[in-house]
């Protein structure tokens, strides 16, 4: 299953000739669903929907703005996906999203904040109440208006109150913030002025990241408005078998494996729940133990034939002429690395041995 959402802050859409543009942009970027916010329109949207989506089978929900303030217009095509409101707020709305013919059911938010901090605390209430509504793969996008990590802003490097509050949200929730590709900022003032920043962004629980094998937010080219699209891309759009972790019990006969273990564990820096920190650090360590056996030990069988044709090189030299010490110490490190991969090996089919009775029982 491949999702695609794309999340625009588009600074008003009462311009006819500006909405003729996003649906062209729109229809060439083909998402699944499509989160405007700062729609500054009041009262019936639906002909504005229709007109943006290009064809009559969009569904959609809306909040509407205050005068010319604020607005978010989520829509989707209702031929592939089913909609229904969850709850609204003053800076947020929320509808579930139920993919027809497959079992799988998710969340969205869509999302914008105040540029008051004070305001804005109560988005954070807002979006925890969501939570408690939107149980399971939930997304979280847009404008938060403010920035997590002092690198967002071009022109000031202060970590503020609003950065740590907003951090504390997400991981009090907790969420995933994904890095962004394509570019560092998704707003800039004006053209050339050296002020920009990254205010918007998607997050994500923990739910939404464990369903899908990829996951890509990327920034897109910025058009009619100060604040670029972002899109996030989830899927299986690489093409090959799944690969399963198994843990191989003779690794813990490998010297030095459980102090490596360890130090690999007080090397990651998650910050969250405790729930979601063992979770990414579980996550991380797998991603370490497989790295570190293929540069070690790789295949075992293979390994092991490797090391018996350079065995038999060195028979076949010894049968021609007396070997030189390097070669004779060579020679009994293969020996050595032999009779250590074939305990290894012996360890391996003891452990799949054991599996596969648990699978078969006693036949």
């Amino acid at each position: 299953m491949k999702i695609k959402i794309l999340s625009w802050n588009m600074w008003g859409l009462n311009d006819g000739e500006k909405r003729r543009l996003i649906k062209t942009v729109l229809n060439e970027w083909r998402c699944d669903v499509v989160v405007l916010q700062e729609t500054k329109i009041e009262g019936d949207i639906s002909r504005v929907a229709r007109h943006l989506w290009g064809s009559r089978w969009v569904d959609f929900v809306n909040l509407e703005a205050i005068g010319t303030s604020g607005g978010i217009l989520i829509m989707w095509d209702k031929r592939l996906l089913e909609g229904e409101l969850i709850i609204s707020g003053s800076q947020s709305i929320s509808c579930r999203l139920t993919a027809i013919g497959q079992d799988f059911s998710w969340f969205i938010t869509g999302i914008y904040a105040s540029n008051s901090r004070i305001e804005r605390q109560d988005l954070w209430w807002e979006l925890a109440a969501s939570r408690g509504l939107c149980n399971g793969p939930w997304v979280v996008c847009r404008d938060f208006n403010t920035t997590r990590h002092s690198n967002e802003r071009s022109n000031n490097h202060r970590l503020t109150r609003a950065m740590r509050n907003f951090s504390d949200a997400i991981n009090d929730l907790p969420l995933v913030d994904p890095p962004l590709f394509g570019g560092s900022f998704t707003w800039n003032k004006g053209n050339n002025q050296g002020i920009a920043s990254r205010i918007d962004r998607f997050l994500f629980s923990i739910e939404w990241d464990e369903h899908f094998r990829n996951i890509r937010q990327s920034t897109l080219p910025r058009i009619t408005s100060d604040h670029c699209p972002i899109k996030l891309t989830c899927g299986d759009w690489e093409q090959r078998k799944p690969s399963y972790f198994k843990f191989a019990n003779w690794w813990l006969e490998v010297d030095g494996f459980k102090d490596l273990v360890k130090a690999w564990w007080l090397s990651f820096a998650v910050q969250g729940h405790p729930d979601f920190i063992l979770a990414t650090k579980l996550k991380l360590l797998k991603a370490k133990l497989k790295e570190w056996n293929v540069a070690n030990f790789g295949d075992l069988a293979k390994r092991k034939t490797e090391l018996l044709n350079q065995l038999t090189i060195l028979d076949v030299l010894q049968e021609q002429r007396n070997l030189t010490d390097d070669e004779l110490i060579q020679k009994a490190n293969i020996a050595l690395d032999f009779e250590e991969i074939s305990k290894y090996e012996e360890s391996s089919w003891r452990q799949k041995s054991r599996i596969l009775w648990l699978k078969q029982g006693d036949k």
